[in-house]
């Protein structure tokens, strides 16, 4: 299931073409489960689908294949929630057998991911201010 979560977390942030910072990552990892990868969860599933042929990584950027691409693209065509996405995803991969597990191939370090998460951090805590702002000025007065 991280598998799936990750890589279209990675899809979701990036697309076809754009190489993917860690905390954006991150941030579209935290909106498809509600929940932040660790730092092993993302280790091994960048391992996975970059061994798979999936995934490609730069350092701690990443980014789609052409085939990782094509993948991406048929697993949103069902038009479903992004739980159901990773579900769905998971289950097709795992009846496959695909991707394989991969011996661990992409390390991140702490003070890297620490850095990501406050970066992350920074990031929605001004996205949710300025919602806030926006619906306090919609509500009528009392």
């Amino acid at each position: 299931m991280s598998d799936a979560w990750i890589f279209l977390s990675i899809g979701d942030s990036g697309g076809c073409e754009k190489w993917v910072p860690l905390d954006e990552l991150i941030r579209a990892a935290d909106s498809n489960n509600h929940a932040i990868p660790t730092i092993a969860e993302l280790e091994q599933s960048v391992s996975n689908l970059t061994g798979a042929g999936l995934v490609e990584a730069d350092g701690v950027l990443t980014r789609l294949t052409a085939s990782g691409c094509h993948a991406h693209r048929a697993a949103n065509q069902k038009r479903v929630g992004h739980i159901q996405r990773m579900f769905d995803l998971s289950h097709e991969w795992k009846a496959r057998g695909y991707p394989p597990t991969a011996p661990k191939s992409w390390w991140l370090d702490e003070a890297t991911y620490r850095g990501a998460l406050a970066s992350y951090h920074a990031w929605f805590q001004d996205a949710y201010a300025r919602l806030r702002a926006r619906t306090e000025d919609t509500q009528p007065a009392d």
